[in-house]
Protein backbone atom coordinates (compact mmCIF):
# COMPACT_ATOMS: atom_id res chain seq x y z
CA UNK A 1 0.00 0.00 0.00
CA UNK A 2 1.33 3.79 -0.87
CA UNK A 3 -0.08 6.58 -1.77
CA UNK A 4 1.18 5.75 -5.49
CA UNK A 5 -0.89 2.15 -6.39
CA UNK A 6 -1.97 3.19 -9.74
CA UNK A 7 1.39 4.42 -10.46
CA UNK A 8 3.04 1.40 -9.55
CA UNK A 9 0.80 -1.32 -10.50
CA UNK A 10 2.81 -2.50 -13.46
CA UNK A 11 6.75 -2.59 -12.64
CA UNK A 12 8.68 -5.02 -11.06
CA UNK A 13 8.50 -5.48 -7.04
CA UNK A 14 12.48 -4.43 -6.92
CA UNK A 15 11.30 -1.11 -8.49
CA UNK A 16 8.52 -1.08 -6.43
CA UNK A 17 10.56 -0.82 -3.49
CA UNK A 18 12.79 2.14 -4.63
CA UNK A 19 10.93 4.41 -6.56
CA UNK A 20 9.83 7.49 -4.96
CA UNK A 21 6.93 7.17 -2.90
CA UNK A 22 7.49 3.06 -3.00
CA UNK A 23 7.72 0.93 -0.16
CA UNK A 24 11.17 1.82 1.39
CA UNK A 25 9.79 5.50 1.41
CA UNK A 26 6.36 4.49 2.74
CA UNK A 27 5.20 6.11 5.63
CA UNK A 28 2.98 3.34 6.05
CA UNK A 29 4.29 0.70 9.15
CA UNK A 30 2.77 -2.23 7.01
CA UNK A 31 5.17 -1.84 4.41
CA UNK A 32 7.65 -1.75 6.85
CA UNK A 33 8.69 -5.76 6.19
CA UNK A 34 8.10 -5.59 2.36
CA UNK A 35 11.67 -3.29 2.42
CA UNK A 36 13.64 -6.41 3.61
CA UNK A 37 12.11 -9.14 0.93
CA UNK A 38 13.73 -9.87 -2.50
CA UNK A 39 11.16 -11.54 -4.04
CA UNK A 40 7.08 -11.20 -4.17
CA UNK A 41 5.71 -14.28 -4.97
CA UNK A 42 2.67 -16.89 -3.96
CA UNK A 43 4.65 -18.03 -0.27
CA UNK A 44 5.54 -14.21 0.32
CA UNK A 45 1.85 -12.94 -0.17
CA UNK A 46 0.76 -16.31 1.54
CA UNK A 47 3.52 -15.44 4.76
CA UNK A 48 2.56 -11.93 5.03
CA UNK A 49 -1.58 -12.79 4.61
CA UNK A 50 -0.65 -14.92 7.85
CA UNK A 51 1.02 -12.33 9.53
CA UNK A 52 -1.59 -9.70 9.02
CA UNK A 53 -4.40 -12.16 10.05
CA UNK A 54 -2.66 -12.57 13.07
CA UNK A 55 -2.28 -8.55 13.92
CA UNK A 56 -6.16 -7.93 13.00
CA UNK A 57 -6.97 -10.35 15.46
CA UNK A 58 -5.29 -9.33 17.96
CA UNK A 59 -6.09 -5.63 17.32
CA UNK A 60 -9.85 -6.65 16.72
CA UNK A 61 -10.55 -9.20 19.50
CA UNK A 62 -14.25 -11.09 18.93
CA UNK A 63 -16.34 -9.45 21.55
CA UNK A 64 -17.59 -12.72 24.12
CA UNK A 65 -20.59 -11.48 26.01
CA UNK A 66 -22.94 -13.10 28.63
CA UNK A 67 -25.90 -15.08 27.39
CA UNK A 68 -27.78 -12.64 29.92
CA UNK A 69 -26.71 -9.45 27.94
CA UNK A 70 -27.31 -10.76 24.53
CA UNK A 71 -31.16 -12.08 25.52
CA UNK A 72 -31.52 -8.33 26.06
CA UNK A 73 -31.16 -7.66 22.67
CA UNK A 74 -32.77 -10.64 20.72
CA UNK A 75 -35.97 -9.36 18.79
CA UNK A 76 -39.16 -10.47 20.18
CA UNK A 77 -39.59 -13.66 17.06
CA UNK A 78 -36.06 -14.71 18.04
CA UNK A 79 -36.94 -15.53 21.71
CA UNK A 80 -40.23 -16.99 20.29
CA UNK A 81 -38.44 -19.31 18.28
CA UNK A 82 -35.95 -20.29 21.46
CA UNK A 83 -38.44 -20.55 23.91
CA UNK A 84 -39.94 -23.83 22.58
CA UNK A 85 -38.84 -27.53 23.26
CA UNK A 86 -40.72 -30.86 22.63
CA UNK A 87 -42.64 -30.28 26.24
CA UNK A 88 -44.70 -27.78 25.21
CA UNK A 89 -45.82 -30.06 21.76
CA UNK A 90 -46.73 -32.24 24.44
CA UNK A 91 -49.64 -30.82 25.89
CA UNK A 92 -51.51 -30.34 22.48
CA UNK A 93 -51.49 -34.29 22.51
CA UNK A 94 -52.02 -37.15 24.82
CA UNK A 95 -50.37 -39.62 26.55
CA UNK A 96 -50.97 -41.65 23.43
CA UNK A 97 -49.02 -39.41 21.20
CA UNK A 98 -46.11 -38.56 23.47
CA UNK A 99 -45.63 -42.22 23.38
CA UNK A 100 -45.61 -42.70 19.54
CA UNK A 101 -43.10 -39.70 19.56
CA UNK A 102 -41.05 -40.57 21.82
CA UNK A 103 -40.72 -44.06 19.64
CA UNK A 104 -40.30 -42.19 16.23
CA UNK A 105 -38.29 -40.08 17.91
CA UNK A 106 -35.84 -42.60 18.83
CA UNK A 107 -36.15 -44.10 15.15
CA UNK A 108 -35.62 -40.83 13.43
CA UNK A 109 -32.59 -40.23 15.20
CA UNK A 110 -30.65 -43.30 14.98
CA UNK A 111 -31.01 -42.70 10.80
CA UNK A 112 -27.96 -40.12 11.10
CA UNK A 113 -25.74 -38.98 13.25
CA UNK A 114 -26.25 -35.18 12.98
CA UNK A 115 -29.79 -34.99 12.90
CA UNK A 116 -31.11 -31.91 15.02
CA UNK A 117 -34.17 -31.36 16.61
CA UNK A 118 -35.64 -27.73 16.55
CA UNK A 119 -38.90 -27.40 18.14
CA UNK A 120 -40.61 -24.51 16.68
CA UNK A 121 -44.00 -22.70 17.71
CA UNK A 122 -46.20 -25.64 15.50
CA UNK A 123 -44.19 -28.11 14.94
CA UNK A 124 -41.45 -30.31 15.34
CA UNK A 125 -38.52 -30.06 13.20
CA UNK A 126 -35.85 -32.84 12.62
CA UNK A 127 -33.02 -31.24 10.24
CA UNK A 128 -30.09 -32.52 8.57
CA UNK A 129 -28.83 -30.08 6.32
CA UNK A 130 -32.56 -28.26 6.12
CA UNK A 131 -36.11 -29.95 7.38
CA UNK A 132 -36.53 -32.85 6.06
CA UNK A 133 -39.22 -33.59 8.61
CA UNK A 134 -41.96 -31.85 10.82
CA UNK A 135 -44.23 -33.05 13.12
CA UNK A 136 -47.55 -31.84 14.62
CA UNK A 137 -49.10 -32.89 17.79
CA UNK A 138 -52.52 -33.88 17.79
CA UNK A 139 -55.07 -34.89 20.38
CA UNK A 140 -55.13 -38.54 19.05
CA UNK A 141 -52.63 -38.54 16.71
CA UNK A 142 -49.21 -37.68 15.00
CA UNK A 143 -49.33 -35.40 11.68
CA UNK A 144 -45.27 -36.01 10.27
CA UNK A 145 -44.58 -33.84 7.29
CA UNK A 146 -42.21 -35.39 4.79
CA UNK A 147 -40.01 -32.41 2.94
CA UNK A 148 -40.24 -34.06 -0.22
CA UNK A 149 -41.51 -32.88 -3.82
CA UNK A 150 -44.50 -34.35 -5.61
CA UNK A 151 -43.94 -37.42 -7.80
CA UNK A 152 -40.15 -37.64 -5.67
CA UNK A 153 -41.38 -39.39 -2.39
CA UNK A 154 -41.42 -43.96 -3.17
CA UNK A 155 -44.68 -44.75 -1.67
CA UNK A 156 -45.39 -48.34 -2.30
CA UNK A 157 -47.88 -48.79 0.57
CA UNK A 158 -49.89 -46.18 -0.13
CA UNK A 159 -48.70 -44.15 3.69
CA UNK A 160 -48.26 -40.71 2.54
CA UNK A 161 -51.10 -38.57 1.59
CA UNK A 162 -50.13 -36.11 -1.16
CA UNK A 163 -51.28 -32.14 -0.16
CA UNK A 164 -48.81 -30.43 -2.82
CA UNK A 165 -52.31 -28.40 -3.48
CA UNK A 166 -51.75 -26.52 -0.11
CA UNK A 167 -50.87 -26.67 3.23
CA UNK A 168 -48.46 -24.98 5.41
CA UNK A 169 -45.71 -27.46 6.69
CA UNK A 170 -41.94 -28.33 4.70
CA UNK A 171 -42.61 -31.38 1.83
CA UNK A 172 -45.85 -32.51 -0.24
CA UNK A 173 -46.66 -35.37 1.57
CA UNK A 174 -48.08 -35.92 5.08
CA UNK A 175 -48.60 -39.37 7.28
CA UNK A 176 -50.61 -39.62 10.28
CA UNK A 177 -49.15 -42.30 13.10
CA UNK A 178 -51.89 -43.23 15.41
CA UNK A 179 -50.03 -45.93 16.94
CA UNK A 180 -46.30 -46.70 17.45
CA UNK A 181 -46.61 -49.70 14.86
CA UNK A 182 -47.00 -47.07 11.98
CA UNK A 183 -43.72 -46.38 12.45
CA UNK A 184 -42.21 -49.26 11.22
CA UNK A 185 -44.04 -48.03 7.63
CA UNK A 186 -43.56 -44.37 8.25
CA UNK A 187 -39.63 -44.69 8.22
CA UNK A 188 -38.80 -45.62 4.61
CA UNK A 189 -40.38 -42.99 4.05
CA UNK A 190 -38.71 -40.40 6.56
CA UNK A 191 -35.47 -42.24 5.75
CA UNK A 192 -35.79 -40.52 2.03
CA UNK A 193 -36.61 -37.31 3.11
CA UNK A 194 -33.32 -36.97 5.15
CA UNK A 195 -31.18 -38.61 2.34
CA UNK A 196 -32.67 -36.01 0.02
CA UNK A 197 -32.17 -33.17 2.68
Amino acid sequence: MTGYNSELSNISFQEKQSIKGGFKSSPLWLNNTLTKLDTWNREKIEERAMILTSLAMDIWVFPSLDKTVLEKYRTKREIKDIDFDEEDHYENGSELTKTIYESLRSVILSIGTNIIIEPKKKYVAFIHNTNFVDIVFRRSKLVVYINMKKGTLENPMHLAIDISSGHWGNGDYMVTLTNTKDIEKAIPLIRQSYNEN
